[in-house]
C-alpha cells in the first residue's frame, strides 16, 4: 500500500526544503512508534507565496494548486504561511477563509484533505526557545530570549541573523535549523502558533490514515 502524500506549500525560500523536514520530526515526535508503523510522505515543499499572491482575483492561485495537488493524488495539503503578512488581520479567520474557498471550489474535505496554518510570526520565530543550542556561542552569555516569541521581533530573520556567528541566509540556514531544533524545547514554550501547527499535522495523519479526508479549521458555525 503506498505511503500517503501530503504536499507542503509555503511562502519563502528557505521554507521548501525546512518545512517538510520539520513536519516529519514534529509528527515522529509526537507518535512514536505509531509513526513508525504508518509514515507520511513529506517531500520537497513547493513555494507558492505569501497570502496576498494566495487570495487575488478571488484566490485564484491557491485555488489552481489545490486542483493541481488533487490530479496529483496527493491525499493532502498544509499551506504554512508566516503571519507578518497578516496585516493585524486574525490568523484563524484567514486560515477559515482559505480553507472555506477550497471546500467550496475544490472538494477538498472530501477529495482532498486540506490544513492551513499561519506561523507567528515566521517559521524561524518557532526556533527561537532553541535558540541557545542552535547559535548560541559555546561558553558564552545564554541568549536572551524575546518576552513574546510571536509577536516581535517581526522580522526573526534578522533576529538570528545578529546572534549567529556568519548570520543567517534561510536557503542556507533554514533546513539546518529544522534538522537540529530540540521540538520539546519549543513545545515547551507554548507557542501558539505551534501548538496549531501541531494539531493540523495529527489531523492530517489520522485522516491519512483512516481515508477520511478533513478541512481544517473548520468553519465557524453561525
Amino acid at each position: 500500500m503506498p505511503i500517503p502524500n501530503i504536499f507542503v506549500f509555503v511562502e519563502g525560500k528557505g521554507d521548501v526544503d525546512a518545512a517538510p523536514i520539520l513536519c516529519r520530526r514534529v509528527l515522529r515526535d509526537l507518535l512514536g512508534d505509531k509513526w513508525n508503523e504508518h509514515p507520511l510522505k513529506f517531500g520537497q515543499g513547493w513555494r507558492v507565496g505569501h497570502l496576498r499572491k494566495l487570495t487575488a482575483g478571488n484566490y485564484a492561485k491557491w485555488v489552481r494548486i489545490t486542483k493541481a495537488a488533487l490530479n496529483s493524488r496527493a491525499s493532502g495539503i498544509l499551506l504554512l504561511l508566516d503571519g507578518d503578512s497578516l496585516n493585524g488581520h486574525c490568523p484563524a479567520d484567514e486560515a477559515r477563509k482559505l480553507v472555506h474557498k477550497v471546500v467550496a471550489d475544490c472538494g477538498a474535505g472530501k477529495a482532498i484533505s486540506v490544513a492551513v496554518v499561519f506561523a507567528m510570526q515566521e517559521i524561524e520565530s518557532w526556533f527561537m526557545p532553541d535558540a541557545d543550542r542552535l547559535v548560541g556561542p559555546r561558553g558564552g552569555p545564554p541568549i536572551e530570549l524575546p518576552e513574546d516569541m510571536e509577536a516581535a521581533p517581526r522580522d526573526a530573520k534578522s533576529w538570528f541573523k545578529t546572534r549567529r556567528e556568519g548570520g543567517y541566509l534561510p536557503t542556507a540556514n533554514q533546513r539546518d535549523f529544522a534538522e537540529r531544533v530540540n521540538i520539546q524545547t519549543v513545545r515547551g514554550h507554548k507557542l501558539r502558533s505551534f501548538k496549531r501547527f501541531e494539531h493540523a499535522l495529527v489531523e492530517l495523519y489520522e485522516a491519512a490514515c483512516g481515508g477520511q479526508p478533513v478541512a481544517t479549521p473548520a468553519r465557524q458555525s453561525g
